[in-house]
């Protein structure tokens, strides 16, 4: 008996499944376009599981039991193979971490490449919430036509806008998920985002790179904005926060 199987079917209020005897295929590498490897697991029933419908999850929380226990075996025990992925620079996948930048890219070479599996039938859904489903939208004017169906949830298409808005910037959210993005593949207390300030600091590079990964996302949305690094006016300091500054409404008088 496969216990977890039992305890989250009764707190997600499943049906029974066809099956709970699973075939797990681990470190799938697919290649992406430049050459990096992205690694992806693949479950199925174990008997049967050619053909069904793949649900593809694309995801930078990596592949653990725990995630796969909630996210991935109650779609496997019901009809469905899964093939979830490590976004590029984690959990094994090859290349460094920025988030958002590679998503689109990396997302439509791992489409072309699962509809050429032979063990993948003929639909595809995208599935997963907050930046699971923004790696969704990010191909979703290109999806090849096994893509039945997309399953985005509690995000947005256009999310850099929540953090870069016309009234003012809220930075806390992405440098809060780059220390917690840096530090989650680290063991023991030293992966919580509470070591941050006993490591020295040590997260700041990954919190920097979520950070500058939004701005350099969201800001030509917000005027024309030259994002940082390419080249030109907003390369020279302090020139990008007072092209910021512009943006934001006057304070009131006093």
């Amino acid at each position: 008996m496969n216990l977890v199987s039992h305890l989250v079917q009764r707190a997600l209020r499943l049906g029974p499944p066809l099956t709970r005897d699973l075939a797990v295929h681990r470190d799938l590498p697919v290649p992406m376009p430049d050459g990096v490897t992205l690694l992806a697991d693949r479950w199925a029933p174990a008997r049967g599981g050619d053909g069904l419908p793949v649900a593809l999850m694309r995801s930078p929380y990596g592949r653990s039991r725990r995630f796969a226990a909630v996210m991935v075996r109650p779609l496997a025990e019901r009809g469905f193979q899964v093939l979830l992925q490590s976004t590029r620079g984690t959990f094994g996948s090859g290349g460094a971490f920025d988030p958002m930048v590679h998503e689109r890219d990396d997302g439509l070479a791992t489409l072309e490449w699962l509809v050429q599996q032979p063990w993948a039938g003929d639909a595809i859904v995208l599935l997963g919430g907050s930046y699971l489903g923004y790696v969704q939208w990010a191909v979703a004017d290109r999806l090849p036509p096994q893509v039945k169906a997309m399953v985005p949830q509690i995000t947005e298409s256009a999310l850099t806008l929540e953090f870069l808005r016309a009234d003012g910037l809220s930075l806390e959210t992405p440098f809060g998920w780059g220390v917690m993005t840096d530090g989650q593949e680290r063991r023991g207390p030293r992966g919580s985002a509470a070591a941050w300030t006993a490591r020295g600091g040590g997260a700041v590079p990954a919190a920097a790179r979520a950070g500058h990964s939004l701005l350099r996302c969201g800001l030509p949305a917000l005027g024309g904005f030259r994002p940082p690094g390419a080249g030109g006016r907003g390369d020279r300091p302090g020139e990008l926060d007072r092209r910021l500054v512009r943006h934001l409404p006057a304070r009131p008088a006093s």
